[in-house]
C-alpha cells in the first residue's frame, strides 16, 4: 500500500508538486512489512538502497544543479514595438514580451519574467533593472537548448549548464501517473534478504532522512513484489550483498478519488 508522511502531506497541501518534492531522492529497499504509517522507522533491515546509476552506493543521494539562464536587456529607448522572446527548451512555443512607449529596461525586464513564469518547467526572476534569470524546476528537465530572441531590441543570454546528482527523478506525466527518468535506477546489495517494501525518500537540504520516526522528512512507502507492485517490479526479491538490483519500470499512479 502506498503511504505518504506527514511531511509530504503538509508539502503538497502547501502547493509544492510531487515530482519536484522526490527529485534527487533514492528508494531504500527493505526486509518483512512496510511499516503502518511513513512517519514511522523503518523497524527493518535495509537490503539496498537504489539511486541514479547507483551512485550513492550506501550514502545520502547527492543533488543535482539546475541549469540556469541569465538574460540581459540592453539597447536605449524608445522601445516602442520591440519584441522580447525566450524559449525555454522543453519544446513549447516562445515566452514573447512587447514592449511599448512608456517600457524601461527595468520593466520589460519585468514583464518578460512574468511572461515566462507561465512555464511549468521554469521560474524566472528579475533583478529590478535590467537582468533575468531563468532557473529549471527540475533539474535536468530541459532536454533542449534554450533560446532568447529579440525583435530590433537587444538581449543577451548567458547559460550555466545543470550537473546531475545521484539522486533518483521521475520523468514525464501522462494518463495521471509519473514514471521514471530515462536514466538507470539501480543499487548494490547492502544486505541479503527478501525485498517486501521500499521508501523513497526526498532529498533536503536540511538533513537527509535519517529513517527515525518523525513527522518533518518527506516519504513515500510502497510494498515490492515481482509484479503488481504498488510502484516498481523487482526481477527477483532475493537482495544479495554486493550483487546490482535495478529498477526498469516505475510508475507512481495519483488516483482520481
Amino acid at each position: 500500500m502506498i503511504r505518504l508522511s506527514t511531511g509530504l502531506v503538509n508539502y503538497l497541501a502547501g502547493g509544492g508538486s510531487l515530482k519536484k518534492a522526490l527529485c534527487d531522492g533514492c528508494i531504500d529497499v527493505y526486509s518483512g512489512t512496510q511499516p503502518t504509517d511513513s512517519d514511522s522507522a523503518s523497524g527493518a533491515l535495509l537490503l539496498c538502497r537504489i539511486s541514479y546509476q547507483g551512485g550513492a552506493g550506501s550514502s545520502a543521494p547527492t543533488a543535482s544543479t539546475a541549469k540556469k539562464d541569465v538574460l540581459i536587456i540592453g539597447g536605449s529607448g524608445p522601445y516602442t514595438s520591440k519584441v522580447y522572446a525566450y524559449t525555454p527548451g522543453d519544446g513549447s512555443t516562445p515566452y514573447t514580451y512587447t514592449a511599448v512607449l512608456a517600457d524601461t529596461l527595468a520593466t520589460i525586464a519585468k514583464a518578460l519574467a512574468a511572461k515566462i513564469n507561465a512555464s511549468s518547467v521554469v521560474s524566472a526572476y528579475d533583478d529590478g533593472v535590467s537582468q533575468i534569470v531563468v532557473v529549471e524546476n527540475i533539474p535536468g528537465a530541459l532536454v533542449g537548448d534554450t533560446s532568447a530572441t529579440s525583435g530590433s531590441g537587444t538581449m543577451s543570454l548567458t547559460t550555466v549548464s545543470s550537473a546531475r546528482g545521484t539522486g533518483i527523478q521521475f520523468g514525464g506525466v501522462a494518463v495521471g501517473a509519473l514514471s521514471k527518468e530515462a536514466g538507470a535506477w539501480q543499487g548494490t546489495g547492502l544486505q541479503a534478504g527478501l525485498a517486501g517494501w521500499g521508501r523513497f525518500k526526498a532529498n533536503l537540504s536540511s538533513g537527509f532522512d535519517d529513517d527515525s520516526t518523525s513527522t518533518s522528512f518527506m516519504r513515500l512507502d510502497f510494498a515490492i513484489n515481482t509484479a503488481n507492485s504498488d510502484m516498481i517490479a523487482l526481477s527477483s526479491l532475493n537482495m544479495v550483498s554486493g550483487v546490482t538490483s535495478t529498477v526498469d519500470t516505475c510508475v507512481l499512479t495519483i488516483p482520481k478519488s
